[in-house]
């Protein structure tokens, strides 16, 4: 009888300590679990950024080859060009290119 007794008591000691250390890493570990978190969502949000860059620069490149072969459509030359620049308030003046 004094054996179960005795058996009941370090049952008790060992699961009140192993509650202790589990409540413990519970608090050491969740500050590193929310800012893994963080770190998660920077990543999706830099990764939905990267996506909607490669779709833009994609659909441009699409877009100038489809000018160039079905609409027969070139870049004009340099020295053609003419730049608009805002001289005052409210004239423009045209420069152009070299």
């Amino acid at each position: 009888m004094r054996t179960l007794f005795v058996g009941l008591i370090a049952f008790c000691l060992l699961s009140a300590l192993s509650i202790v250390w589990i409540r413990h890493e519970n608090r050491v570990l969740l500050p590193i679990l929310y800012e893994r978190y963080a770190q998660r969502d920077d990543l999706n949000i830099e990764w939905r950024n990267l996506l909607a860059e490669r779709a833009t620069l994609s659909r441009r490149a699409q877009l100038k080859n489809w000018a160039s072969t079905v609409g027969k459509m070139n870049e004009p030359d340099r020295d053609v060009v003419l730049f608009l620049k805002k001289q005052s308030n409210d004239w423009l003046y045209l420069e152009h290119s070299q």
